[in-house]
């Protein structure tokens, strides 16, 4: 089969309490059905949680290390 649309690209950010993850996929679209093909991966182990935990809120320090997490 051949793709009936140009393929799209899309990304996927997950911030979680214990990383930030990227997902970068490829949308190949075809004429049954869309094929999702990753591309690439990125975790940064971040523990947000351990703050909200500790301190009931996000540190500076960790909002800083996120802003430049998610800027890189």
């Amino acid at each position: 089969m051949h793709p009936i649309a140009e393929d799209l690209k899309y990304a996927a950010i997950d911030i979680g309490s214990n990383a930030v993850r990227l997902l970068i996929a490829d949308v190949i679209e075809r004429v049954d059905h869309p094929v999702i093909k990753k591309t690439q991966l990125v975790r940064v182990p971040i523990r947000l949680g351990a703050d909200v935990f500790d301190m009931g809120a996000i540190s500076n320090a960790k909002r800083d290390y996120l802003i430049k997490s998610l800027k890189a």
